[in-house]
């Protein structure tokens, strides 16, 4: 994280859960995002 942060490559992180073919453009859904997680820019800027 630290690497694509010093980069300023923000963005997601994800986890894989199933072997297959991922491609630019396939949609990504949200299942689970726990109440008040902090968003992207909340956790780069920090406390």
């Amino acid at each position: 994280m630290k690497r694509f942060s010093e980069a300023r490559r923000l963005g997601p992180y994800l986890r894989v859960v199933k072997n297959g073919t991922v491609q630019a453009g396939d949609e990504i859904t949200v299942l689970h995002r726990p109440e008040g997680a902090p968003g992207i820019l909340d956790v780069y800027r920090g406390p």
